[in-house]
């Protein structure tokens, strides 16, 4: 098995030294790694506290040129079964001490960024969840390979030497890749602790009524994930993918409940099992704000027939959506439909929109629709796109075209504003636009209220929308 050595800048700026190897796992080849230590400011290798070189990686490390200091790399290594870690954050670890160091006589570790980090995890009462619903050796490691991705965003193998450059106030347990690798999949078979977990963070949230919900996909090669499948792949990679869906608390901002799905499912096709278990964690009385990729309408009749309350913005593709902006556009920016949201300008205009269905009591439900107009958000989306069609036709300009064809590939390559710029230009010549943004009043959204009369500043604040297209969004009358 050939080993190589492999140089890799860290985020903090060190230089951190391994040395790796390929093998076949799983029928797949795979690297692994093993950290020898850092680049000191001489261009030396400091070894990791306690790591012997092989004579192999002595003679890998002179083929790279790379020579090794004689003090070893400070803060790396784990100190001995027992001995206590250098601390330098007395008020969340008082208890413990500089008792022991290494032989060399000083250790040097990073406290900001974990100090900080478990402040906000104490004061948040996401510590206390965690220990309640894993115990607290497991909500340890959690929390400590979770203020790795946040502190380093790196892969999960490099956890353990950020371990040994950083003070936790509390002893996760060596986090090497198998530990992780461990971890992560215990907590994922584990549904009774994750719906503990759910609960206890719901209740200390003071079950939010307004959730924000929405879904993203991550492409994978691994064949061990369960929810890997073909799917619409938004990012348009051809790989199999998993679909995360996200609730979080408006007021709050802050997170409430994910939940992974095979990736073949569709966002609209999600919404009722997210409600259902929502419900099953303690949240009995709630309403969803959704953007338009939860949009469809069975999605809309089964909110209506489970008595959800619920906002959601609407694609302008049907003919209802086009004839409520066709009426209400010309005299929207009137005084009489002005609002003041977080201390901007807003016009909104409301309209009855009627949604028939046979399922629904009386084959229809009458729901309450707005449309809005930003001014500033709609003259500043003006300027952008005109000054990018400016830039390409000075562009074009200096180029010759002999063919459309030529054009217009050149221009979807150079279109970074997406394909309405490039649907600006005139082929094969490009040195003139033959269209130029609209004079009509700017990008426009829509929304929906309750049954009430006027319409509560509060859920403007989410429903406007500066958007490039209409936005229509529903919401059933208030139970």
């Amino acid at each position: 098995m050939k080993k190589f050595i492999v140089v890799q800048k860290r985020t903090l700026g060190a230089t951190q030294i391994s040395v790796a190897s390929h093998a076949v796992q799983d029928g797949r080849r795979v690297q692994k790694r093993v950290q020898l230590g850092v680049l000191a400011h001489d261009g030396r290798l400091m070894l990791k506290h306690g790591y012997r070189l092989t004579s192999e990686e002595k003679r890998l490390l002179k083929s790279k040129g790379i020579a090794v200091s004689e003090m070893p790399s400070p803060g790396r290594g784990r100190p001995a079964s027992g001995s206590a870690k250098t601390k330098a954050v007395a008020d969340i670890a008082p208890a413990q001490s500089h008792e022991t160091l290494p032989a060399h006589g000083w250790e040097v570790r990073e406290t900001g960024r974990t100090a900080v980090l478990e402040q906000l995890a104490a004061d948040s009462g996401l510590i206390s969840c965690l220990d309640a619903a894993f115990g607290e050796e497991i909500a340890g490691a959690i929390l400590a390979r979770s203020m790795f991705s946040v502190c380093e965003n790196e892969a999960a193998y490099l956890a353990e030497s950020w371990q040994e450059e950083v003070v936790l106030s509390r002893d996760p347990g060596l986090l090497d890749s198998g530990r992780i690798s461990r971890l992560e999949r215990d907590i994922g078979e584990d549904d009774g602790s994750r719906h503990a977990f759910f609960s206890a963070w719901i209740k200390r949230l003071g079950k939010p009524s307004s959730l924000i919900l929405d879904t993203t996909s991550h492409s994978t090669e691994a064949r061990q994930i369960l929810d890997a499948e073909w799917g619409y792949n938004r990012d348009g990679e051809r790989l199999p993918q998993i679909n995360l869906s996200m609730v979080f608390d408006r007021a709050q901002r802050l997170p409430v409940y994910f939940r992974t799905l095979p990736g073949s499912i569709p966002d609209v096709s999600s919404l009722s099992t997210t409600s259902a278990h929502l419900k099953e964690l303690g949240l009995d009385d709630f309403s969803f704000v959704l953007d338009r990729g939860y949009h469809s309408h069975d999605n809309l009749v089964d909110l209506i027939l489970a008595g959800e309350d619920f906002t959601i913005g609407v694609p302008l593709t049907g003919k209802q959506a086009r004839d409520f902006v066709t009426l209400h556009r010309p005299g929207l920016e009137s005084s009489q439909n002005s609002f003041m949201i977080a201390g901007s300008l807003v016009y909104g205009a409301k309209h009855s929109w009627t949604l028939a269905d046979k399922r629904i009591h009386d084959g229809k439900r009458e729901l309450d629709a707005w449309l809005f107009f930003d001014p500033e958000r709609a003259q500043q989306q003006r300027k952008t796109l005109e000054s990018k069609m400016i830039e390409f036709e000075t562009q074009a300009a200096r180029k010759t075209f002999t063919t459309p064809a030529t054009a217009q590939k050149w221009i979807t390559e150079q279109a970074r504003a997406g394909p309405s710029i490039s649907r600006s230009f005139s082929c094969p010549t490009l040195r003139h636009l033959c269209a130029s943004p609209a004079k009509a009043p700017g990008p426009l959204s829509c929304s929906a209220s309750g049954s009430d009369a006027t319409m509560p500043p509060s859920r403007l604040s989410v429903l406007g929308s500066g958007s490039p297209s209409c936005l229509p969004a529903w919401s059933t009358p208030t139970h």
